[in-house]
């Protein structure tokens, strides 16, 4: 995976800044049912409101997913960002800060990562910070 630098000009630093923070190729996104794996996979998916509104605060927790979270045995995808604030459709829920996306090979995995060392950690440090947290787990590929 590559990493994308954000640059902002004068104008930008006004108003909270979007990166996305890890680009996968092309090849690696399923296109069609004959390259879905044979194994279902879990998503799990984090929304994080937090209690200090500040930009600061927001990608302060940013940091703190991408230093807890990422890495752990059988995850497939992880990215970890912010509310995108163009991004204001009807349909949109816009009810979170920070988004957390990880794709995990199983629910072994998954339930691995649960009570994982670094998982605990995470929660430990960072939940008086939380005014609210949504978590929505899927089965994702496979037949």
């Amino acid at each position: 995976m590559k990493r994308r630098e954000a640059a902002a000009s004068s104008a930008d630093c006004r108003r909270p800044q979007v990166w996305v923070e890890y680009v996968f190729p092309a090849s690696d996104l399923i296109t069609d049912e004959t390259s879905m794996p044979d194994r279902q996979q879990i998503a799990h998916n984090v929304f994080f409101t937090l209690k200090d509104q500040s930009i600061e605060a927001k990608e302060a927790m940013v940091t703190e997913c991408h230093k807890y979270l990422s890495g752990h045995p059988g995850v497939l995808f992880y990215a970890a960002g912010l509310l995108t604030p163009e991004l204001d459709r009807p349909v949109n829920d816009r009810a979170f800060d920070v988004a957390l996306h990880v794709i995990f090979d199983s629910l072994e995995s998954q339930n691995a990562y649960q009570v994982a060392e670094r998982h605990l950690e995470f929660i430990s440090k960072n939940k008086e910070g939380w005014a609210q947290v949504r978590v929505f787990d899927s089965t994702v590929g496979g037949a």
